[in-house]
């Protein structure tokens, strides 16, 4: 039984025969590769819930301050493909609503398509004002078709004339 217990603590002591082993360097090889499966293992749970694609982590709906505009997008986008991104704007007084997108937002993304399309759009100081025509007291939806131009986190604002803005952060993967 001693002989055994000797074996035992003998095992884990580096050796030069009959392979030479260096236990305290090969002891912490397999933390690192521990720690290395975990971290992998931690990247495919976060892209299952969405980093990378579609998921509970990927998509938002970020509404402002007064609760009139909402914007439904994506948090993570990737440079050159399109994506999508849709505003909707509650009913309010009269037939027309003026949608703000900001300097920031146009710096990083093109506008590839616009439904519906406004009836008019001019530039402003910070941005691009944008007024749809709707009919009295109805809401709007507007769908915008995206190509994002930057790398990285970007921040920007959408907001509406006169009123509440939505910031967004989104990261663009290159």
């Amino acid at each position: 039984m001693a002989e055994h217990e000797q074996d035992e603590s003998g095992m884990w002591s580096s050796r030069s025969h009959p392979v030479s082993e260096d236990m305290g360097f090969q002891t912490a090889e397999w933390t690192v590769e521990r720690i290395a499966w975990g971290a992998l293992f931690g990247l495919v749970v976060l892209a299952c819930l969405g980093l990378f694609s579609v998921g509970p982590l990927s998509s938002t709906t970020i509404r402002d301050g007064t609760g009139r505009l909402q914007a439904e997008l994506d948090r993570f986008y990737r440079n050159g493909a399109t994506e999508n991104m849709r505003l909707r704007v509650e009913a309010g007084p009269g037939d027309e609503t003026r949608i703000l997108l900001g300097a920031a937002f146009l710096d990083a993304f093109t506008v590839e398509a616009m439904q519906p399309e406004p009836s008019e759009s001019r530039s402003v100081p910070g941005g691009l004002e944008l007024l749809f025509r709707r009919g009295e007291n109805a809401p709007l939806s507007v769908y915008l078709s995206l190509r994002p131009d930057a790398i990285g986190f970007t921040r920007s604002e959408i907001g509406l004339a006169g009123g509440g803005k939505v910031a967004l952060g989104q990261f663009i993967y290159p």
